[in-house]
């Protein structure tokens, strides 16, 4: 047992030797697509949002990394609602969050300039909507899972540590609670995002 736990320390220092972690940001447009619940579809509930993201990675290869995401999006109602919270002179909004593990491959030998990466994820998914009136405010909170997002992307290496290129990413997930009750009737969505994201290596 003492040798095979040796022989396993062995073969992982190679690796944690080569690891470092590395922080990325990125910033795009995410339209809504699918239902919110078995009645409503996602584009009635909100439309798009523009999704904030922060990512944490510890690279345990040059190409291989894995780490979490934490994601804020400032959402777009449909017009009918913007339309008609305006008319009443309600300030309506609606947000995002999504929180989760993910791990990206990177193709470090296709160019020493442009590097591609793949990636994928699953994590946890909170949508809320809220109206303001006077000094009051009422909000709806549905929560649930993001079963899978895939990811793609390509890095433009700007310095040594510091690399910027686009990304494009599908989600897919399924809201499963509205304000703590469960939803009978669940329907799957999908957010198509897509964007840039910055990336510097620690």
């Amino acid at each position: 047992m003492r040798k095979l736990l040796m022989i396993a320390a062995l073969a992982i220092l190679p690796l944690t030797a080569q690891a470092q972690f590395t922080l990325g940001a990125r910033v795009g447009y995410a339209p809504a697509m699918g239902d919110a619940d078995g009645s409503v579809s996602m584009s009635d509930y909100v439309k798009s949002q523009i999704p904030l993201q922060l990512d944490l990675m510890y690279r345990v290869t040059p190409e291989v990394a894995v780490g979490g995401y934490l994601s804020y999006g400032f959402g777009q109602l449909p017009s009918d609602q913007a339309d008609a919270c305006d008319a009443a002179g309600l300030d309506c909004s609606a947000t995002n969050l999504r929180l989760g593990v993910q791990a990206t491959y990177a193709f470090t030998k296709v160019s020493p300039q442009f590097v591609p990466w793949l990636g994928a994820g699953l994590g946890l998914e909170w949508a809320s909507q809220e109206v303001s009136f006077g000094g009051g405010s009422a909000t709806q909170d549905v929560t649930g899972f993001e079963f899978l997002n895939l990811q793609v992307g390509g890095d433009y290496k700007v310095s040594d540590q510091f690399s910027v290129g686009p990304y494009f990413m599908m989600s897919l997930g399924q809201y499963s609670s509205v304000e703590g009750n469960d939803i009978t009737e669940k329907g799957m969505h999908e957010w198509l995002n897509f964007g840039l994201r910055g990336k510097f290596d620690l």
